[in-house]
């Protein structure tokens, strides 16, 4: 067993020495060996890869090296001198050169065109000019003279031969035309016979007619002009029509109101005087009776009440004892509950004595023997029915024992015909 590890050993060394293991004059282990068989093994790829550098390496020197042989010869071409060593400013130095030549030799070709064309256009102006100046000389050698200006005097002369000569002709026709004659010969013969003056004087009686007319015409075209316009302004439509239509709706509505109108106001007239003469008729007896009761309730101090007229109504005029007057509206608070309840008296004894008393309620909770009456009894009361002089006693017992309540509603006031309600209880 020894002598088989001896000779392996032995082996082993020898195997070493026999390649790159064996440089170092040591004998590597087994685990050093495998190791570095291992890293051999992933070495392949790696030296492939640097190979692959190695060679892309050396083709882009190959090329630097190409285009640098390439740009100093495009910069020795085009007389550029390179002032360093940098082949990168020189290659911009050329790219700006050939940038700079192809704009020079773009406008260069613009300029050989323009000049092509303007060269055309000379040929044919001098072809134009050869053919005005012959056309001058022609007509120089007609006019015979020596400038275009005097040809274009004579040119003026031509134009205003020939208008006259125009207006020669139109002048010929029209006399020819005027006196119904074939030749102009004809009418000379004919105006020889005339006489100047008497023509001269019809010529000048014609011209002052014919400025009349001409006024005349001026005249009735302006109202031929404003009519126009004024059909225009109407249209063509049937405005003409809902105009008309509305006309006549206006005055069927015009008449219809003037009509309720005219009934109104008759009503009103006659609902005055039928007013006017019931007022009339019954004022007398219902004054008396209300001055009567206005008396006696304001205990003698207004004698009194009269009415007056003002502005289309009448305003009621308390006359006191002592001769003065007052209108309704000047009277004190009290004084007016006095004189509207007077009125109330006077005005249902008239209603009482015209028609059927009114019932009186016996389901009140105020009892007349339970209030004291008034220190004076009312003589004219004495004449009325029973149940009107229950009523008024039971208005005149609220009176004296709940002036409070009064004072708690609304104030009326007495003017103009109109007497406020009475507040209920």
């Amino acid at each position: 067993m020894r002598a088989t590890e001896c000779a392996w050993s032995a082996a082993w060394r020898q195997a070493c020495a026999a390649c790159w293991l064996g440089e170092n004059e040591s004998q590597p282990t087994i685990a050093t060996v495998r190791e570095t068989l291992e890293a051999l093994a992933e070495l392949g790829p790696e030296l492939e890869r640097m190979a692959g550098l190695t060679d892309r390496i050396s083709k882009m020197e190959r090329d630097q090296i190409q285009f640098r042989a390439e740009t100093e010869t495009l910069a020795a071409a085009m007389g550029l001198t390179p002032e360093t060593s940098d082949v990168l400013a020189l290659c911009h130095a050329v790219v700006s050169g050939i940038a700079d030549a192809t704009k020079t030799l773009e406008r260069r070709q613009d300029a050989e065109a323009a000049l092509l064309a303007e060269r055309d256009e000379a040929c044919e102006l001098a072809g134009q000019l050869a053919q005005v100046q012959a056309q001058a000389k022609r007509m120089m050698d007609v006019f015979k003279v020596d400038s275009l200006t005097e040809v274009d005097m004579c040119l003026r002369h031509v134009a205003r031969r020939s208008e006259l000569m125009a207006r020669l002709t139109e002048a010929r026709d029209e006399m020819l035309k005027a006196i119904a004659l074939e030749t102009f010969e004809e009418a000379e013969a004919i105006l020889d016979t005339l006489d100047r003056a008497a023509l001269e004087a019809e010529l000048s009686e014609r011209k002052s007619h014919s400025d009349n007319e001409d006024e005349r015409t001026r005249d009735l075209f302006t109202a031929k002009t404003k009519a126009d316009d004024r059909i225009a302004a109407v249209g063509g439509d049937a405005a003409v029509a809902l105009i008309d239509a509305t006309r006549r709706t206006v005055l069927l509505t015009i008449e219809d109101r003037a009509r309720a109108y005219l009934r109104l106001k008759l009503g009103t007239a006659a609902a005055e005087s039928a007013l006017q003469v019931y007022r009339d008729r019954h004022r007398s007896s219902m004054m008396a009776r209300a001055s009567e009761a206005f008396s006696l309730i304001s205990r003698g101090a207004y004698a009194e009440l009269v009415t007056h007229p003002s502005n289309g109504s009448e305003l009621l005029i308390a006359k006191a004892a002592d001769g003065s007057s007052k209108i309704a509206s000047e009277l004190s608070k009290g004084t007016r509950f006095q004189l509207y309840l007077a009125l109330r008296v006077a005005g249902y004894h008239e209603f009482a004595r015209s028609h059927t008393p009114a019932p009186s309620s016996r389901t009140t909770s105020w009892r007349p023997s339970t209030i004291s009456a008034p220190r004076r009894p009312s003589g004219c009361c004495l004449e009325w029915p029973r149940k009107v002089r229950s009523y008024i006693s039971l208005i005149i017992a609220i009176s004296v024992r709940l002036p409070g309540l009064w004072r708690r509603r609304r104030s009326f006031t007495i003017s103009d015909r109109r007497y406020a309600s009475l507040p209920k209880a």
